[in-house]
């Protein structure tokens, strides 16, 4: 099959160019795989009903050859006359700002910059020239990281308003149909430079792969595609398994871990990163997907901006705070009149009606509580942040609140946020510390909001 049979398979398969009157904005890096891209979807533009517009985006990155990139795809543009588009975006900068690398940082603009210019200019679908080689070398990365079947299934042909018409082809084809219609194209020469981990395995391992299997671009694709199908259906399992989690929870806004841990792992482990997924990052799939068969009251971060709680048999993920300050707060309270502890998941609340508190205790989750005489109390009762050197008297013995989390088993990730009771002597109650008191006329609870946030 021809680069232009592999192309028309690829763009009927995923019903790539969407029907009559669509218009299509092509990636153009000036590349030799985009410049074909731009040239073959030009030529058939009338086959198909579509428009083609073309959009660049300077990284910034390599100065003067950043620059002539940009100059070079704006003429050609004006040569075939395709409308253009060009915005520059700088590529350090946003990698230091996200604190990643410049790699992850470009692909995270690119794909930001594309919608971008998606939606200002009408277009129904961006198309980037990814091929069977990018995705060939998409799964050998992967599985050097460690990916299940998502992962090897490589580069999606189709990803929301993305399409990838060249997917079918691989980088000779690409070259020898530029070389036979006089396409003409700007070479990257950061593409030789083996600190870019995609150009190390361009360059070492797809070579060496191909000695065993001089098609094993197509094959991968092929097994990508098998794979993507699997993968299709296992997470459409895992979505209706987290929605029968979410429903059979005993904590309102959270899923149960036993409705998860009854299932397959394979359906599982889509349940768990469905639910990663909602609350926004990618995460360290397998550690969590043990902690929730685990079941076991945790806090664990999973990575992705992300920690795993497990409360009461029931799951969520919530931001890292981890290696963040806690905010300081200092609230007077009024009996009967709960008061939201800043930057925790806790209401605090100080009560001196006996049936108040029963009925406190019956509807809140996560309820903690100390009970005290009347008289111990001097002054205004406070909640606030804990500070160095916080002491409390338990069983008549002053000892520091750091000790005793500690022998309570109290979470380090937890003990920072914890909000302390105070009356104008000093710390009264922190919870996890001694919790349920006797009757002394007066009680100081905390509980959890109702999604343990």
């Amino acid at each position: 099959m021809g680069i232009n049979e592999k192309i028309r398979s690829a763009v009927a398969d995923y019903n790539m160019l969407g029907g009559k009157n669509k218009k299509i904005t092509v990636a153009f890096s000036g590349g030799a795989d985009s410049s074909v891209l731009l040239h073959w979807l030009r030529a058939h533009a009338g086959e198909y009903g579509v428009s083609v517009e073309a959009f660049h985006l300077n990284h910034m990155i390599r100065g003067e050859d950043a620059d002539r990139d940009e100059a070079f795809c704006r003429r050609i543009c004006e040569e075939l006359g395709v409308p253009f588009e060009s915005v520059r975006r700088d590529i350090p900068a946003l990698a230091r700002e996200w604190g990643c690398g410049e790699e992850e940082a470009g692909r995270r603009a690119r794909y930001e910059a594309f919608e971008q210019a998606r939606s200002r200019r009408g277009s129904d679908a961006v198309a980037t020239a990814h091929h069977a080689d990018d995705n060939l070398e998409t799964v050998i990365f992967d599985l050097a990281r460690g990916s299940g079947s998502r992962g090897l299934a490589g580069i999606p042909p189709v990803r929301g308003r993305i399409v990838r018409p060249l997917i079918y082809c691989t980088r000779r084809e690409i070259e020898e149909y530029a070389a036979e219609n006089g396409v003409p194209f700007v070479t990257d020469r950061t593409n030789a430079d083996e600190t870019y981990r995609r150009n190390f395995i361009r360059r070492n391992i797809a070579p060496a792969l191909r000695e065993l299997n001089p098609r094993v671009a197509e094959t991968v694709t092929r097994m990508s595609g098998l794979l993507r199908a699997d993968d299709e259906w296992l997470s459409l399992e895992g979505k209706r398994l987290l929605d029968a989690a979410r429903k059979g929870s005993p904590v309102e806004g959270r899923y149960s871990c036993a409705v998860v841990a009854l299932h397959h792992r394979a359906v599982g482990s889509r349940a768990v990163a469905a639910a990663a997924e909602e609350a926004g990052g990618r995460i360290d799939l397998l550690a969590a997907l043990d902690a929730v068969a685990a079941g076991k009251d945790t806090r664990l971060s999973v990575g992705g901006g992300l920690a795993l709680d497990i409360y009461r048999g029931a799951f969520a993920f919530i931001p890292d705070r981890r290696g963040e300050e806690p905010p300081e707060f200092d609230i007077p309270l009024e009996p009967g009149v709960p008061a939201s502890v800043p930057g925790t998941c806790r209401t605090a609340a100080v009560v001196t009606d006996r049936g108040e508190f029963e009925n406190l205790k019956k509807i809140h989750i996560g309820f903690t509580y100390t009970s005290l005489d009347r008289g111990t109390i001097k002054g205004t009762v406070r909640v606030r942040s804990r500070r160095p050197g916080d002491r409390i008297r338990v069983r008549g013995i002053s000892r520091t609140v750091k000790n005793l989390l500690q022998e309570a088993g109290v979470p380090a990730c937890e003990r920072a946020g914890l909000p302390v009771f105070c009356d104008d002597r000093g710390p009264l109650w922190i919870p996890g510390i001694e919790a349920g008191g006797k009757d002394g006329g007066i009680w100081l609870c905390a509980w959890k909001d109702q999604a343990g946030k």
